[in-house]
């Protein structure tokens, strides 16, 4: 994998195994609004706020591809539903800690056939929007503040170049 993140694999690890998710696209999506409910006691009446973003990805792993697919799936069970370092680039890129929500098992072809985890990972944290980039509020995108990227608008959702 090339990209402004790093030239290597992506990895999750926590404090006793580390895995290498050699054969994996990853779609990340930089900001999610974190919605919050409140209901009126008195007259029930709900309002929403987004005060905050979140981060997600969404990682596809080829398990087919490996010499050994149930080693690979069973590895990444071993994080289902956990606390994780997430390293979106084994060089050393973009390390989050991230919550594995779940990992999915579907065949890509036919039933049974060349089979691939979908790992789900959410932010711990929320996101601090930083001086580079600005929230274009009611959509989901954001846009360049400074350097060679000065006024371009960069998508949220896919990779971001």
């Amino acid at each position: 994998m090339s990209s402004i993140w790093g030239t290597t694999t992506c990895r999750i690890n926590n404090d006793s195994k580390t895995t290498n998710l050699v054969h994996s696209i990853v779609e990340p999506n930089f900001m999610i609004p974190a919605e919050i409910m409140h209901e009126s006691s008195i007259s029930g009446k709900r309002t929403w706020n987004n005060p905050n973003n979140y981060m997600a990805f969404s990682v596809m792993d080829y398990l087919f591809r490996y010499d050994s697919p149930q080693t690979q799936a069973n590895n990444l069970l071993d994080f289902e539903d956990s606390t994780v370092t997430f390293s979106f680039a084994t060089d050393g890129g973009l390390v989050l800690n991230l919550y594995l929500e779940s990992v999915d098992f579907y065949p890509l072809l036919n039933p049974y056939d060349k089979d691939v985890a979908v790992l789900n990972l959410k932010s711990i944290d929320y996101v601090r929007i930083s001086r580079r980039i600005r929230d274009i509020p009611g959509k989901r995108w954001i846009k360049a503040i400074g350097g060679d990227a000065q006024g371009k608008i960069l998508r949220t959702k896919g990779i971001i170049i």
